[in-house]
């Protein structure tokens, strides 16, 4: 099976949405299948692809720090980072994280009418917490919430 997992925090940020993810990916590919991860790249330095050593391939797409939270990166035009990656062909496309990443993986299923997995593993209102209660960041966080039910829930 082909299969194409969407995140928005990868390796090396080291948290639990890159650990699942690369775990999982990791697990899949030692059963036979075919494992792509997209992320966001880590800057000029990070390379395009990687290939793990189970064999997945991750696939790097360009992106710049997210404020506030500097140990994540947000894609700048990624769907011009997938030309050619062929994702008409995946079987089947798992998202992580509902953000710039995952917000592409969902849209790329739509777009090929491919079966879709969405997976969130943010505890939205801790991370709210973890931040200074400024205005507009409950206000974010208020958006954001309605965002993924609407985005989880189809």
């Amino acid at each position: 099976m082909e299969i194409a997992l969407f995140t928005d925090s990868f390796l090396p940020t080291y948290d639990g949405v890159a650990r699942v993810t690369g775990d999982l990916a990791d697990a899949l590919a030692r059963r036979g299948h075919s494992v792509r991860i997209y992320a966001p790249g880590g800057g000029r330095r990070s390379a395009p692809i990687e290939i793990r050593p189970s064999g997945v391939r991750v696939r790097r797409l360009r992106a710049v720090p997210v404020p506030l939270y500097g140990q994540y990166r947000w894609p700048v035009f990624p769907y011009l980072s997938l030309r050619g990656e062929g994702l008409s062909g995946a079987d089947v496309i798992h998202i992580h994280s509902p953000g710039g990443v995952g917000s592409l993986g969902f849209l790329t299923a739509r777009h090929y009418r491919t079966p879709l997995v969405g997976t969130f593993h943010t505890d939205l209102w801790a991370m709210r917490e973890s931040l200074p209660q400024k205005w507009l960041v409950p206000l974010f966080f208020r958006c954001a919430w309605w965002f993924n039910l609407g985005l989880y829930w189809r």
